[in-house]
């Protein structure tokens, strides 16, 4: 059998940055609920950034570390998410502009809310079963509509990007074929019916979420055998919406079936959770990418001394839901490690609030449907620039009659 995998991966996480807890009292929000989020930052985009480029910074860090004869190999470019800029032209067609790729490749999106990128996951992992020597580029890249009018939605929503390069060399993490489980159902929990408003029901929303753990999970067992919560797995990551929320679904998964005292619920939770947390923390929910973040998270924290099995639950509202697993080892955290992904998040400008106000408000002219734009924020090129270090990026020049035109700085 091939192994298959994700042999690279990236992040671009912004470069901006709001403490929550400035959200919360700028906003008067109850300061009790803060805790739970498990957060103490987020990104913020810049008005000339959009799903297009962050797509491309983050698969610039994978690109960039590639010779031409492996780039070579890429024949399909998957982009997961659901802050698209057209109705028809996909945003791997934008993406591929700023790429080094050949003209024999594939190019196509997917979505399904926060659920995109591991759809994108694991139908490239089909294609590299049956194509083992060639690799597939996916890509998730969303942007949240951050306001006022998101209440308590509205501190945990950031934007951000991840690239991963999926091929038969899964040198990051390996995945067990055959081994998944997935529960959708079909409800209005949150989405987007245009490119300005978010509608969510939070109670049905985390009910769903929780609900998708357990059905995917029962649904994991019947089809592996043998599974033991505490012994199969040496570590899970979940799609973290906001931290508390990973914390109820691990609460719910791991007393399936078995009674467990708080203080033991709590101490799993610390040992095969907790460590995948430390980038979402920083950077709020980045939707379909926010699962990969994690695992990028996981693999930065723990010192892995031998193989480890990861169990991964992914979840997109409306809803689908899928319950997989796959194998890390110290190769794949000494890759993640290599890529200092805290030393890019603390590089990022640190927004006053009238800032963010500021940058909410003129984020709102370059959503989908906007007709004309001028790149004319010198200041915010220079936060970018920054954040940057020497990294070429790319960002919005302008819109003239609907189309984009982008550049580097």
């Amino acid at each position: 059998m091939v192994n298959v995998g994700i042999e690279k991966i990236d992040f671009y996480g912004g470069a901006c940055q709001i403490e929550v807890s400035e959200i919360f009292r700028q906003r008067e929000l109850n300061i009790d609920r803060y805790a739970n989020l498990l957060m103490n930052k987020k990104s913020v985009g810049l008005p000339f950034e959009d799903a297009v480029t962050n797509g491309v910074n983050a698969a610039m860090g994978i690109i960039g570390r590639m010779t031409s004869d492996e780039i070579s190999k890429i024949k399909m470019v998957i982009t997961a998410s659901e802050s698209g800029v057209d109705f028809g032209k996909s945003l791997s067609t934008f993406i591929y502009e700023f790429l080094p790729l050949e003209a024999d490749v594939r190019l196509f999106d997917i979505k399904q809310a926060c659920y995109g990128l591991t759809a994108a996951f694991k139908l490239a992992a089909t294609h590299i079963c049956c194509y083992p020597d060639e690799k597939v580029l996916i890509i998730g890249t969303d942007i949240a509509r951050s306001s006022k009018e998101a209440g308590y939605g509205e501190p945990s929503q950031g934007c951000g990007s991840i690239a991963m390069l999926i091929s038969s060399k899964p040198d990051i993490f390996r995945l067990d074929i055959g081994a998944y489980g997935n529960h959708s159902m079909s409800l209005y929990d949150s989405f987007r019916p245009d490119s300005l408003i978010e509608i969510g029901d939070p109670d049905l929303s985390l009910m769903a979420y929780l609900d998708c753990v357990e059905g995917s999970f029962v649904s994991y067992t019947q089809k592996v055998k043998d599974v033991d919560i505490e012994k199969t797995f040496d570590h899970f990551i979940f799609h973290v919406p906001f931290g508390g929320l990973v914390k109820g679904a691990h609460r719910r998964l791991v007393t399936l079936g078995r009674d467990m005292k708080r203080n033991e619920i709590e101490s799993d939770f610390k040992k095969r959770v907790e460590p995948s947390l430390k980038f979402n923390s920083q950077v709020g929910n980045i939707y379909c990418s926010a699962v990969y973040l994690a695992l990028c998270g996981l693999l930065d924290s723990v010192d892995i001394m031998n193989e480890k099995r990861v169990g991964v639950f992914s979840y997109g509202s409306g809803s689908s839901s899928e319950f997989y697993s796959g194998v890390i080892t110290p190769l794949s955290a000494k890759k993640v490690k290599e890529l200092d992904i805290q030393k890019r998040l603390d590089r990022r400008h640190k927004l006053e609030f009238d800032e963010y106000e500021y940058l909410l408000k003129e984020n709102r002219k370059t959503i989908f449907g906007a007709d004309s734009f001028v790149n004319s924020y010198d200041k915010e090129k220079d936060y970018m620039k920054r954040a940057a270090e020497g990294r070429k990026m790319l960002c919005l020049r302008k819109i003239t009659d609907y189309r984009r035109e982008y550049e580097w700085i």
